[in-house]
């Protein structure tokens, strides 16, 4: 049995590739971002590594570049992994590239050639990186524009893809009923991943043009805010989802971009709340305006972070990269198109709290 170290900032697919491996009869370690993919190298020596392009932490290629200065891991081959396009240099670093979604026999293959080769190494398995020919600043902001794009929608498809494939593998060997629901239910997540992320795309580029329009109606908010709240609690029943001060108040919004914009602030809560999984929710209202709170008590936003959290395609680091970076530019142009705001207090170690607030009567 070989130990097989794989990095993978998709949970769905690293499970995916972790049931492959160990169904080659390997040990599998797992690692959600380059920082932690480096130490459980250090600590567990692995016979191969597997690791994606586009990580937080380390990228990939930052941790093939950082194994090779460790001589107990200079001879470890390395895969690399990608929904992007890698400079070739990126690809050339690695023994191997491998674009997602990759097809289930292409991975079992490339896993057990590397494996088979481990003995013969003297020296780590990889091209000499040439450099890139020099390209205009605006071919690489174009070039950063697609590779996000392609990642953002090719590794939740890579995830389904890689599901699917082992479904039907598994009826082929009448595998458990148990087991084939588990990877059903996997591409049915990632095929909404991908729905959500073109939708959140097409809003981004609506509201950056000023070609939104809102749907207002009187509506009563507390009810609202409560039905989102039971919503939640039922998807993640280990979660305690508080809500304070809820009182019959009415105004007038738009119901289902308000919900977006309270699921979008529940999901980050929950996300990123870390062991305390307590969520609180809070409404406050004036005679102009009413304000939602969501708080949460996980790691906090460091204050250099706080400046930039509603910029599109932000991402908080040590967050673990999830999220595609739209979600909180959107809600907080929503609340703007409301007449309104959403802002953040946040402390480091203690939590965060998002605050939206909208007059109760539209502007006429």
């Amino acid at each position: 049995m070989r130990r097989v170290l794989i990095a993978e900032d998709e949970p769905a697919l690293l499970e995916c590739f972790c049931e492959i491996v160990a169904g080659l009869g390997h040990e599998c370690v797992r690692a959600q971002d380059g920082h932690e993919a480096l130490a459980l190298a250090r600590a567990q020596a692995p016979d191969l590594i597997i690791t994606d392009w586009m990580m937080p932490g380390h990228t990939g290629t930052e941790l093939i570049h950082l194994l090779r200065q460790e001589p107990a891991l200079t001879r470890v081959p390395v895969i690399l992994l990608s929904a992007a396009r890698p400079p070739q240099a990126d690809q050339q670093a690695a023994w191997r590239f491998l674009s997602k979604p990759v097809a289930l026999d292409s991975f079992e293959n490339a896993v057990r050639e590397a494996l088979e080769l481990v003995d013969q190494l003297s020296a780590p398995l990889s091209h000499r990186a040439q450099p890139d020919a020099e390209v205009s600043p605006l071919a690489l902001v174009r070039e950063a524009m697609l590779s996000w794009v392609a990642h953002e929608i090719k590794s939740p498809l890579a995830a389904a893809t890689m599901a699917n494939q082992l479904a039907l593998r598994g009826l082929d060997n009448q595998d458990e009923p148990a087991a084939l629901k588990r990877r059903i239910t996997v591409v049915a997540r990632q095929l909404a991943r991908m729905d959500e992320l073109v939708t959140s795309i097409l809003d981004a580029a609506r509201l950056q043009e000023a070609r939104l329009e809102l749907d207002l109606e009187p509506l009563d908010l507390s009810q609202l805010v409560q039905q989102i709240v039971e919503y939640w609690r039922e998807l993640h029943p280990e979660y305690e989802l508080s809500i304070r001060d809820g009182q019959h108040l009415v105004v007038e919004a738009d119901r289902e971009r308000l919900r977006q914009v309270l699921d979008n602030l529940i999901s980050n809560a929950i996300k990123y709340g870390g062991p305390s999984k307590t969520v609180a929710v809070g409404i406050q209202a004036t005679d102009s305006d009413v304000s939602i709170s969501v708080t949460d008590r996980g790691k906090g936003i460091p204050p250099a972070e706080l400046h930039h959290i509603f910029d599109r395609f932000h991402r908080v680091a040590g967050q673990g990269g999830r999220g595609h970076g739209l979600g909180l530019y959107i809600a907080a142009a929503l609340a703007r198109l409301h007449g309104g705001s959403l802002t953040v207090e946040s402390e480091v170690n203690y939590g965060s709290t998002f605050t939206l607030r909208i007059p109760r009567r539209a502007a006429s």
